[in-house]
């Protein structure tokens, strides 16, 4: 098994880039960082000033935050950056880049020992945050700042705007190398993952950086005031830390943590953005079948397990670079953006062919028993496949014609099914009507009407029969021949019956309670 570090190349979409990119700039970094300091050293200097107090209230103050990463294991990847970087990026407006990545790197090492990175992930980190160092100094030298190692010079208002450019080419650059990396990971262009995350990172990288010319201008007035910023940056790291976790969350589904319908839906207009000149991207939608009879049999805590599990499985058969997304309830969905490009057995084969192949394996996987409390548990999915651009032009088109394919494939039983209109019998109006069916039976709209049976004989109430009625909010009651009649061609029928059933349970059971004892017969 290929690896660089900890890192398993055989789960990275594009291991060459990716491999590359990591040896270049941890060794890049690195190197001349190392020149620096051996420079500084033969000159007869320190590398760290001992007589500037300010220097070293610098670097107790990035050691606290080194220390806090580790212990929250949060900081370094995660769009709030760390609040050394406004330090150490107040250290480079006044001391210059080599003490600024030498004090920089003494976070990062404290934090990634705390959380026993590989060598690799430390020497890229910190060969990362020198080369945005770099890019920063040369900012400052070409409007002719000239930060000097042992000079603890006064920032002046003049300074200001050669300090804001410098402060945006440190971010630029640490975060253009990020994400060439990441995107090299997920098999994705660097500007879709920039599109993701931009605003955040930013603005977080931006607010922590403004702060560091006062933090310049403190350590040359006052440095014993240093320590006060603390509050302030712990404040900032907190918020953006806080913006970044709900912007998660609206973009992942809180059970599995896998992305949601909107990342889907965003990822997805990307992949198809690429696939527009040429290329092809697959969608899968993925049916469980009988999830409910777990969650009524084992309680929703299992159904719960069981669906993280799945979930789980899902992204071991899929590649790297293809997204895995919860869309609710027992819904899954796949997106393969690069469908050209997956490697198969057997060799070259059409797009459709190579779909087909992975929806089954998805099934195959899928297939095989679950364990839930020493319960083995097999359950049967049903895969829906559409591909751009052959069935639709946009992501809206992929997710309804994968979706009638999937309803195809739960009504044949064939566990998958490619979308072909030929066998589409579903008009605009009928899929519209079939969204509406859905949302009533989430909202509680569907009725149940009962009919009583009376004897005879005795002329007395022997009994109801429950008679399902659908009010539609727009075009009133509809025909239950109409909807029942799409729920069993769309394969929505066993939902429907579930729901009769345990609306009239409910009902006899409060009927009970109020002394009323009748039966209830309901058409199955």
């Amino acid at each position: 098994m290929r690896r660089i570090g900890r890192t398993d190349l055989s789960r990275v979409a594009r291991p060459g880039p990716f491999v590359a990119n990591t040896v270049v700039v941890a060794c890049l970094g690195n190197l001349l960082l190392l020149v620096a300091i051996a420079r500084v050293v033969g000159g007869g200097h320190a590398p760290v000033p001992p007589d500037d107090a300010g220097v070293w209230i610098m670097l107790g103050m990035v050691v606290a935050d080194g220390v806090h990463t580790g212990i929250t294991r949060r900081g370094l990847y995660v769009p709030s950056a760390m609040p050394s970087v406004a330090v150490t990026y107040g250290l480079l407006i006044v001391h210059g880049w080599v003490l600024a990545a030498l004090v920089q790197a003494v976070p990062v090492l404290i934090s990634s020992l705390a959380r026993r990175d590989s060598v690799w992930r430390i020497a890229y980190t910190i060969g990362h945050y020198v080369l945005a160092f770099i890019a920063a100094d040369v900012v400052l030298q070409v409007f002719g700042v000239r930060p000097e190692r042992a000079d603890n010079r006064e920032l002046g208002a003049a300074d200001l705007p050669a300090v804001l450019v410098a402060g945006i080419a440190l971010v630029v650059v640490a975060q253009s190398i990020g994400w060439l990396l990441r995107a090299s990971w997920r098999g994705v262009r660097p500007t879709t993952l920039a599109a993701e995350e931009i605003r955040s990172r930013f603005v977080a990288h931006g607010a922590l950086i403004g702060l560091a010319p006062l933090i310049a201008v403190v350590a040359h007035a006052n440095p014993w005031v240093l320590p006060l910023f603390a509050v302030p940056l712990y404040s900032l790291h907190l918020t953006t830390r806080v913006t970044f976790d709900r912007e998660q969350e609206v973009r992942h589904d809180p059970l599995t943590g896998l992305p949601n319908r909107r990342l889907l839906l965003e990822r997805g207009e990307g992949a198809l953005r690429d696939a527009a000149r040429r290329g092809k991207v697959a969608l899968f939608l993925l049916d469980l079948h009988r999830f409910h009879e777990v969650n009524d049999t084992l309680g929703h805590l299992a159904g719960d397990r069981l669906l993280h599990q799945v979930g789980q499985r899902l992204l071991s058969v899929v590649g790297s670079d293809d997204t895995v997304a919860r869309l609710g309830g027992d819904e899954f969905a796949v997106l393969v953006p690069h469908l050209d490009r997956v490697e198969h057995d057997c060799g070259p084969l059409a797009p459709e062919k190579i779909a087909l192949s992975l929806a089954r394996q998805v099934v195959e996987v899928l297939g095989e028993p679950f364990e839930l409390d020493d319960l083995s548990l097999d359950i049967e999915v049903s895969i829906g496949v559409a591909i751009f651009p052959d069935h639709a032009g946009g992501m809206a088109g992929l997710l309804q014609y994968a979706d009638v394919a999937m309803y195809l494939a739960k009504r044949l039983r064939s566990g998958v099914e490619l979308y072909d209109p030929a066998r589409d019998v579903n008009t605009r109006e009928k899929l519209l009507l079939l969204g509406d069916l859905r949302r009533a039976l989430d909202v509680h709209q569907v009725e149940l009407h009962y009919q009583p049976k009376v004897s005879f004989t005795t002329g007395r109430v022997d009994g109801c029969e429950a008679l399902v009625r659908w009010c539609h909010p727009d075009r009133g009651y509809i025909s239950p021949e109409e909807f029942v009649h799409l729920a069993e061609e769309t394969g929505l029928m066993p939902r429907l019956t579930r729901y009769v059933v345990d609306e009239a349970l409910s009902q006899v059971a409060r009927w009970h309670q109020e002394g009323i004892d009748v039966p209830v017969a309901v058409n199955v």
